[in-house]
């Protein structure tokens, strides 16, 4: 049998029967060319690793461990006597995601070997042509470019030395930014990017004394971001785009890298990448990043505070700033940015917890010494005066995963987003005929190489999928239900609007924490969520023709009130309860 790692075609041996090693092999736009093959696709590699809590320890051990080496490291290479929360703060998310990544794609090789795998094509392979510039292009890279994950494929391949392989040339192969999407997406965030720096310059012209508070990225609206600045009597403040800096690499000072005492096989696989794969803006561009940073931001700030941009948003440059700032005595104080939060065990939520000074989260986690359970300042954005419109439509808000796995948290890695779609599927074969007449699905915009919107066409032909420009809650105002197939943020803003909300998602990928059990339970037993797509769709067929009977009974409205109290938090008073904590904070 012949493995298969990489949707390129260049690398497939036809004339025998292939092993795809998962569905990102398999693109849909191209099911009439692997739909003709003979050919098994191998089942994603976590179906089998069950025990995802000793995955998930095993793996903070080792990012521990490798971030304490490597802020040694990188203070000796810079000369300089940085704390670990400093590069933490800097390198940590990397970090994180690089073992993350590392381990999938070792996991998947491994669970090959069970095969009688005969040969496998790889490309030539040049180490010094695949280094990221900085850690968005390393995450953007690893979610979506076929290309780089060839790469790490081969590197495995040939590391473990236990399937024969070949080398085989490709010239798209050797273009490591060959993602087609991208391209569109750098192209409209470069024009938006020029406006953002224009604004910045301008604000940049305020005295430092209006930056004490530095408000970046908090999830607040804008106009209720200027309503917190200026009782603050702060001023506002945009971040500037500061690209990383593309600088040669020198391959001799990162083979002197040192590397963490290996103690079993991963552990050697990491020690053949890690330096290398460390991104240029963290080695050989770091001075050069750290002194545009540092000219760029407010020199005087005391505290600085921010929703996403310390794991989620691509921006290091800010990060470098943050590190400095500290370092030097300023207070980061961090708020809760997405769903799931307290709700799951996720490196995001540990991360962020270890970096901070103070962190508010959206309701939950008052017993512990830096959380402070406060209004969410996105969920407050979005409560907009919205009342369900019992002649609307059904609005099916749905979600989208990378082609390849990023992360190891909550969720079991291994063809989620085809999971997710084929969930989706098993809903609407359960929907009643009147409902689904009703139903408007809503597809993220980019959806990694999925070609979800092709996919429903083929299902379900008849199925109305939305294609504008409006706001999910913009589309409310003209729907009666919502339903969310997916474990994240939006179904938080529904049921913080009030808002009609079902939910289901498969509870065998997602694994919540026991001590939210009982909340849970309690939206199961009122059927705002479900387990299963067949148990929504069944519900969904009872209550279509007048959702607000069953969503304005008083049980359901008192559950769904609890449950937002400790993970979605609302308030009228939220400007003042905000000033009030953030002066007693900042």
């Amino acid at each position: 049998m012949f493995l298969v790692t990489t949707a390129n075609q260049k690398y497939w041996k036809t004339d025998e029967k292939i092993l795809f090693l998962g569905e990102w092999c398999k693109m849909y736009r191209e099911k009439h060319i692997w739909s003709n093959l003979d050919h098994e696709t191998l089942p994603p590699h976590w179906d089998k690793y069950q025990q995802l809590n000793s995955h998930r320890t095993y793996l903070e051990e080792i990012f521990e461990k490798y971030l304490k080496v490597f802020a040694s490291n990188l203070n000796n290479c810079h000369n300089e006597d940085h704390s670990l929360r400093y590069w933490r703060i800097i390198i940590g998310p990397w970090l994180k995601m690089f073992i993350d990544v590392v381990y999938d794609r070792y996991l998947s090789i491994k669970s090959t070997i069970d095969y009688a795998v005969t040969n496998t094509w790889i490309p030539n392979l040049n180490p010094a042509l695949w280094v990221p510039v900085g850690s968005t292009a390393f995450h953007w890279g690893c979610m979506s470019s076929h290309n780089f994950n060839l790469y790490l494929y081969a590197r495995l391949i040939k590391k473990l030395g236990k399937i024969s392989f070949e080398f085989k040339d490709d010239e798209l192969f050797f273009d490591p930014l060959y993602i087609p999407e991208l391209k569109a997406l750098a192209l409209s965030d470069n024009l938006k990017n020029n406006k953002r720096d224009l604004v910045s310059k301008l604000l940049k012209l305020i005295p430092d004394r209006f930056h004490k508070i530095v408000f970046c990225s908090t999830g607040l609206s804008f106009g209720n971001n200027l309503k917190l600045i200026f009782s603050l009597g702060q001023a506002p403040f945009m971040s500037p785009c500061i690209a990383p800096c593309r600088t040669p690499i020198k391959e001799n000072l990162r083979k002197n890298l040192k590397v963490p005492e290996e103690t079993d096989e991963f552990e050697s696989i990491l020690n053949d990448l890690v330096a290398e794969q460390l991104p240029i803006s963290f080695f050989e561009g770091y001075l050069a990043m750290r002194s545009k940073s540092l000219k760029a931001y407010p020199k005087a700030t005391k505290a600085i505070f921010t929703s996403n941009k310390m794991t989620t948003a691509p921006d290091e440059a800010f990060r470098f700033w943050v590190a400095d700032r500290v370092e030097k005595g300023a207070k980061l104080i961090l708020t809760q940015h997405g769903g799931g939060y307290g709700l799951f065990s996720s490196f995001s939520e540990k991360h962020e917890l270890e970096i901070c000074d103070k962190f508010f989260s959206w309701g939950w986690g008052g017993e512990q010494p830096k959380v402070s359970p406060m209004t969410s300042t996105k969920l407050q954005s979005s409560r907009y005066n919205i009342r369900s419109d019992p002649g609307g439509t059904i609005l099916l808000v749905t979600a989208s995963s990378p082609l390849f796995d990023v992360r190891f948290d909550h969720v079991a890695g291994g063809g989620l987003g085809l999971n997710r779609f084929l969930q989706v599927k098993r809903f609407l074969n359960f929907v009643c005929p009147e409902a689904y007449k009703l139903l408007l699905a809503r597809l993220l915009s980019f959806d990694y190489g999925w070609n979800e919107k092709k996919r429903l066409a083929d299902i379900c032909p008849s199925l109305q999928v939305y294609e504008g420009e409006a706001s999910m809650t913009e589309q409310l105002r003209r729907s009666r239900l919502c339903i969310h197939n997916y474990f994240g943020t939006t179904w938080l803003e529904t049921l913080s609007m009030n808002f009609p909300t079902v939910v289901f998602w498969d509870s065998n990928m997602v694994h919540t924490l026991a001590s939210v059990q009982p909340y849970l339970d309690d939206l199961r037993r009122l059927k705002i969520l479900h387990d299963t797509p067949e148990s929504a769709a069944e519900f969904v067929n009872e209550i279509y023709e007048d959702p607000l009977a069953w969503w304005m009974s008083l049980e359901t409205q008192q559950v769904k009130d609890k449950f937002c109290y400790l993970f979605a938090r609302t308030s009228k008073n939220w400007l003042k309860e905000w000033k009030e904590e953030l002066l007693k904070n900042g």
